[in-house]
């Protein structure tokens, strides 16, 4: 599980991030790589989402 908390001006976002990746010829450590980088992704789009609906500044 990874869990990221994100401040966009007046609006806080908390994600929780859960992998069921099953593949067992990956290690834990790619496992947990790769959903940092799947909450990484996500919140960038959520930043820009927010950015473009004039719904957060900086």
């Amino acid at each position: 599980m990874v869990e990221t908390y994100e401040s966009f001006g007046d609006f806080g976002v908390l994600t929780n991030v859960f992998s069921i990746d099953n593949d067992t010829n990956k290690s834990l450590e790619e496992k947990t790589f790769n959903t940092i980088s799947i909450n990484w992704d996500f919140v960038k789009r959520l930043e820009t989402f927010l950015l473009t609906q004039n719904l957060a500044s900086h």
